[in-house]
């Protein structure tokens, strides 16, 4: 196992520490999700959805966010690019298990790999991507690529390098159960090169980690705080709003899960344009929220689950007390008409809605 830092690359990463306000979230999960995440940490996920109050309680201001953004700032929707609705599969089982070394580990995920692009600083670099890997039993090599040739980072370093004092190194090797925010059952690899990238880019494009498990499931990210996500066993990402949003559109009534700020229910609203619109109190300050959140590529996935497929809408902002707002839907099939639970959390102090097991129920 490697896991090192150097006073260098502290104080580099402490340079950048302003920049890094969206540290890692409590995230999608045990990994469910990629987010953002400050040095050394991994992107992550994980929080609830929210609903409305019939109540005495003030009118909410409504919210509405988009691609990963607020309702104050619009994301940057880059050049024009064609809309990308598919997913990807996992790849091929990859022959490493906890017990195996650095090298062993390295020598099975050689190759490429299919993956998705799903979030990134435009919508320009969301869609379909390639991961090469290369090992010659010194030097490790990790490169994202986009299907048009674009490369968004490629980073080699020695295996031995762990003193990042020159700029590049292996900053970890790790179990993921040990890495905060990836799900158990794999390795997961950060590489560094400090001068890969023309220096405008070297905050933004100077790592690349990436966690491998043994049945064939990818993810990872580029950059010190998770500027692009990627992975593969997708089931649908891209810009095009999925079919799925036209078979789940209607409302829906619930009543949130939480004792507290009762009584709380909730009202759903799903439309086939891709927008979710939630209204209900926040768990903690019980203040009254009206959020809508809108499928448009950036940061939006359908990923199969434990118990079918899960729909995530700005994974990003989902867990943590920074910027946040996502909506975790759970659902019985991709194909499903309705969707058994959700949720979504509120920056700081204002708690999160999670719908009570068993009561969501969708209108005529």
């Amino acid at each position: 196992m490697h896991v090192s830092r150097s006073n260098w690359s502290r104080l580099a990463l402490g340079l950048r520490a302003s920049t890094c306000s969206v540290a890692a979230l409590a995230v999608l999960t045990a990994f469910t999700l990629l987010v953002p995440a400050c040095d050394g940490d991994e992107p992550s996920s994980n929080t609830t959805p929210d609903g409305t109050d019939a109540g005495a309680t003030p009118a909410p201001t409504p919210t509405s966010t988009s691609g990963g953004g607020d309702a104050s700032t619009p994301p940057d929707a880059g050049p024009t690019t064609p809309a990308f609705s598919g997913g990807v599969p996992k790849g091929k089982p990859l022959a490493f298990t906890a017990q195996s070394s650095d090298a062993e580990l390295l020598a099975a995920v050689v190759g490429e790999h299919d993956v998705v692009i799903h979030a990134a600083p435009t919508l320009a670099d969301i869609g379909p991507a390639k991961l090469s890997v290369t090992f010659d039993g010194t030097t490790i090599g990790q490169k994202l690529t986009r299907t048009d040739g674009t490369v968004i980072t490629s980073i080699a370093v020695p295996l031995a390098d762990e003193s990042c004092g020159d700029g590049t190194c292996v900053v970890w090797i790790d179990d993921t159960a040990k890495r905060p925010f990836a799900p158990p059952g794999g390795k997961e690899v950060a590489i560094d090169d400090y001068f890969a990238n023309p220096p405008a880019d070297a905050s933004l494009k100077r790592r690349i980690t990436v966690a491998y498990f043994p049945d064939g499931h990818i993810r990872g990210y580029v950059g010190l705080s998770a500027e692009y996500l990627f992975r593969n066993d997708l089931l649908a990402s891209g810009t095009a709003v999925p079919s799925l949003f036209a078979q789940l559109a209607g409302t829906y009534t619930s009543v949130s899960e939480q004792n507290t700020c009762q009584p709380n229910p909730l009202t759903i609203e799903v439309t086939a344009a891709g927008t979710v619109r939630v209204r209900g109190k926040s768990s903690v300050s019980c203040a009254a929220q009206d959020l809508t959140v809108t499928w448009d590529g950036q940061d939006d996935i359908l990923e199969p689950s434990a118990t079918g497929a899960r729909l995530l809408v700005d994974s990003k902002k989902i867990g943590g007390s920074q910027p946040s707002g996502g909506i975790v839907m759970e659902l019985a099939s991709a194909s499903a008409t309705s969707f058994t639970s959700l949720r979504v959390n509120f920056a700081g102090a204002q708690g999160d809605i999670t719908t009570r097991p068993g009561t969501v129920t969708k209108t005529p």
